[in-house]
């Protein structure tokens, strides 16, 4: 079991959810997978991630806009220091999936 998956489950007793951390492929770097646990964390806050994973939202500009508005959203968690973390994730996941 992966480090990344112990964190998801001790924080699946903490109310985060068991939500499956969106996966930023094999040849991602330790920062691009801490930046996908914190997308996973706060993503689910609000919505299961499964919303996150349906979306056809591609692009860097289209996702920093909705990273940015999920940010203004009351109870989301993402700071202005998480968004572009965040957004990284997600432009490399969305990628990822669509090759």
């Amino acid at each position: 079991m992966t480090i990344e998956w112990l964190i998801v489950l001790g924080l699946a007793g903490c109310g985060v959810g068991t939500n499956p951390p969106l996966e930023p492929g094999p040849s991602a770097g330790p920062s691009m997978r801490e930046s996908c646990m914190l997308a996973t964390r706060r993503c689910s806050r609000c919505h299961p991630i499964e919303r996150v994973l349906a979306t056809s939202i591609r692009g860097r500009i289209a996702w920093e806009s909705y990273v940015d508005r999920m940010r203004l959203m009351p109870g989301s968690g993402i700071s202005s220091a998480d968004a572009p973390l965040i957004t990284n994730c997600l432009v490399r996941w969305s990628e990822a999936r669509t090759r």
